[in-house]
């Protein structure tokens, strides 16, 4: 049913963008403030996590094209660009007039509600019923008998203020979950009154297909700097030829389109999905939504538009597609592991698949400040305290059910970010140590059930589980810590013996509250054999490393036996 009357809700100056600022205090900004404001601005701060990344990835987009007539001019050279850059940063805030002219420019555009509504489709109807309870709009909103990452309780939630609206609106973009959809007026392709998630392409939202990484500063300012690349693979981002917002295009069709992204605007604000909100009958409220499939593309092989992931070389997809070349795949979230052991990924270069060299897939943003401190001994990035974060879903059911959330972060010296130091190269090496480490405990425990008869050993992924949250802090902190004045050696060194002490007192603890015989024997196994088994692999991992001899664990309960570590 039409309204009667007539609403407005524009995102440039009403407030909607949760912040927290430098003092620690809670916001909300609108989109001219977020940007005015931005030096006196810590983070952004939505409802979950991955609203962060969502909302930066917007202004990141209103960047490039705001900006975008820098890239066309005559003769613009890559050093002019780098230069350009280090300028802005520097100076701390970005240029009176330059975000709000471009704002102005496209206001009408920037509304809720409307002619051309901010992302979503003027006029959009379902074909066969009518709009479906806002909740739907809500990835973080259990389904009945599921429990997700939200304190909100299903039957509660009936309506949405525009603010929290619009939040949910771009976050929905980015990561909604594939599955079946109600085909709206328009749509082509729908089999039996449905529409499914297209195939050979992704289904989810563009975000929920990548690990998306970025890295914060001190201020919001820095952190959108900090991912603004504005070289990419010899290609320069401003002025892209044909790379435009959705709120610069005409109202996107109901029908999904096959296409692909043409540069980092339209990657960065890809409308996944054909939405249009409904308000309540008062107008003071959003109730319901319409959603359906959008824009349809896949992730294969474009690291040249998508600049917040890591990428990776995939065999499997070379056969699937037929192509001549092994395509680059977008890295993906694991909930099951912490960013740290993924640091290989993250900051090194990785060895290509005939292993004859090496290949630096690491995530633009992250090759953007390493350009930029490896070509200018000026740049104001350099010896910086930076923070590389890592947010995104993980899904199931094929892609059509969130299941888990990765939101992780390292801090590191920006030193860090250049993948032939040998600082990374050092650090990198200490990870797969701590893996090695970590494996000589799991056979450790398996060995000490084995000699007292048990058949059924403790689950493998549980132990490794446990000791890798145990040698957590030791990571984050010496990794935060490894700047260029320290003595690699020394300092791996003692890096490594945090990590022996770790593993050898998680044995000792094994051993005491297990309440097994240090001497009982089966086969040729004996709890003291596995004990001295443990230490010798322990030696060969992580080296003759002096220290203080632990003291001896005796077993509890009335158990005989006596372990010396």
């Amino acid at each position: 049913m039409e309204q009667s009357f007539s609403l407005q809700f524009n995102l440039v100056d009403e407030p909607w963008i949760p912040v927290v600022d430098k003092a620690g205090v809670s916001r909300t900004l609108s989109l001219r403030e977020m940007f005015t404001q931005a030096p006196a601005i810590a983070t952004i701060s939505g409802e979950i996590p991955i609203m962060n990344i969502a909302l930066i990835r917007l202004a990141l987009a209103i960047m490039y094209a705001t900006y975008r007539e820098v890239g066309a001019e005559p003769g613009i050279t890559d050093d002019d660009l780098a230069r350009a850059w280090m300028d802005l940063y520097r100076s701390g805030a970005f240029p009176e007039g330059d975000i709000d002219s471009y704002l102005d420019e496209h206001l009408e555009a920037f509304d809720l509600f409307g002619n051309h509504p901010f992302y979503q489709v003027a006029g959009l109807e379902y074909q066969a019923k009518g709009p479906d309870p806002v909740s739907e709009l809500i990835i973080d909103m259990p389904k009945p008998g599921k429990t997700l990452f939200t304190m909100r309780a299903p039957q509660s939630l009936t309506q949405l203020s525009f603010a929290e609206a619009a939040r949910y609106l771009v976050l929905e973009q980015a990561y909604s979950p594939a599955g079946i959809k109600s085909p709206v007026v328009g749509y082509v392709g729908a089999k039996g009154g449905k529409a499914y998630a297209p195939k050979g392409a992704l289904g989810t939202g563009w975000c929920g297909g990548i690990e998306g990484v970025f890295l914060e500063g001190d201020t919001l300012f820095e952190t959108l700097l900090l991912n603004w690349p504005l070289i990419a693979q010899g290609r320069h981002l401003l002025g892209v030829s044909g790379d435009t917002a959705p709120w610069e295009r005409e109202n996107a069709p109901a029908a999904s389109i096959e296409r692909n992204p043409v540069g980092p605007i339209d990657v960065l604000t890809w409308q996944s999905r054909r939405i249009r909100l409904i308000p309540n009958e008062r107008g003071t409220a959003v109730s319901g939504v319409i959603l359906c499939y959008g824009d349809v593309s896949s992730p294969v092989d474009k690291r040249g538009v998508e600049l917040m992931t890591g990428w990776r070389r995939s065999l499997p997809q070379q056969k699937k597609l037929g192509t001549a070349h092994v395509p680059l795949m977008p890295r993906q979230v694991d909930p099951s592991r912490a960013l740290w052991r993924g640091l290989p990924s993250l900051l090194s270069k990785v060895a290509t698949l005939d292993k004859a060299s090496t290949e630096d897939l690491r995530s633009e943003v992250i090759r953007w400040i390493d350009y930029l401190q490896l070509n200018y001994k000026d740049t104001p990035v350099q010896s910086h305290l930076i923070r590389i974060h890592v947010q995104g879903l993980s899904y199931g059911t094929q892609s059509s059910v969130v299941e888990d959330m990765v939101d992780d972060y390292l801090d590191l010296d920006s030193s860090m970010v250049d993948a032939d130091s040998s600082a990374v190269k050092s650090s990198v090496e200490v990870v797969k140590q701590a893996d090695d480490a970590v494996s000589a405990l799991v056979r450790f425990v398996h060995n000490v059930e084995k000699a007292n008869g048990n058949d059924r050993p403790q689950d493998e992924r549980d132990i490794r589980e446990h000791a890798y949250d145990m040698l957590d802090r030791v990571f984050r902190s010496r990794l935060a810590g490894f700047t260029p004045d320290q003595d690699r050696l020394a300092y791996c060194n003692a890096w490594r013996e945090e990590i022996r002490c770790v593993v050898e007192r998680m044995a000792r603890d094994y051993l005491e509250s297990s309440g097994l015989s240090a001497f009982r024997e089966a086969g040729t196994m004996t709890s003291g054999r596995a004990i001295s088994i443990f230490k010798l692999g322990i030696t060969r991992v992580l080296g003759e490393i002096n220290y203080e001899p632990a003291n001896q664990v005796s077993t509890k309960g009335g158990h005989d036996g006596l372990a010396t570590f």
